[in-house]
């Protein structure tokens, strides 16, 4: 019996690492919304009357240099959200897994098709669910050399089942990547499980079990 509870404990514990770390993601990613986006957002908005006030005046030389200013600022914004979004996605948090898995196959360079038919999650499951999809994506652009990949979803029992599958050239393993390695730990952390099904004929497949009630 104390094996047993020592065994349940770690459990725990693990998940509460886990939580903890996605609490502070989405802290930083409120900060980052609401402090240094928004006051980067002011400045470019004061540069703009700036620039039209010395467009009107004829100095065409400094409304040139304004606008090259601006446009820099504009794009570190974007550089901010992109980052913001990596950290957790507002949408994940608003909307669920489906949406976001949606918004993100907008900004993926390779074709993606999304069929999620899932209800709102607990939330340890659909931050897990939604960070595993975005690190199997970014391992099969980095080098499955796949021309296009598949995100699957469903309720399976008391588990809900996420699969990404490519048709790249095959060969993944946990020992090959440290991503996929920390996936597993992930899953297993709220007592899910990972399955990843890479021959080397080609395609992957990796498989996510999350349990749907996360004690």
């Amino acid at each position: 019996m104390a094996v047993q509870a020592q065994v349940v404990e770690l459990a725990q514990s693990q998940r509460r690492i886990v939580e903890a770390g996605d609490f502070e993601r989405r802290r930083v990613e409120r900060n980052l919304h609401d402090g240094a986006q928004q006051r980067l957002l002011t400045v470019a908005l004061e540069l703009g009357r700036l620039r039209q006030q010395a467009a009107r005046a004829g100095h065409d030389d400094l409304a040139s240099a304004l606008r090259s200013v601006t446009d820099d600022l504009e794009a570190a914004v974007g550089e901010l959200r992109a980052l913001a979004r990596g950290l957790h996605p507002t949408v994940l948090t608003d909307h669920g897994l489906p949406v976001a898995v949606e918004a993100l196959a907008q900004r993926t360079p390779l074709p993606l098709q999304v069929d999620l038919r899932l209800p709102r999650l607990p939330a340890p499951v659909e931050t897990t669910g939604y960070f595993s999809i975005v690190e199997a994506l970014s391992n099969t652009i980095r080098h499955a050399a796949a021309s296009h990949v598949r995100v699957r979803g469903r309720i399976d029992g008391d588990h809900v089942e996420i699969t990404v599958e490519d048709d790249g050239i095959g060969g993944a393993t946990r020992a090959t990547g440290s991503g996929l390695r920390s996936l597993d730990d992930r899953a297993r952390a709220i007592g899910g499980t990972l399955d990843v099904h890479s021959p080397p004929t080609g395609g992957t497949t990796v498989t996510l079990r999350l349990p749907l009630a996360v004690v």
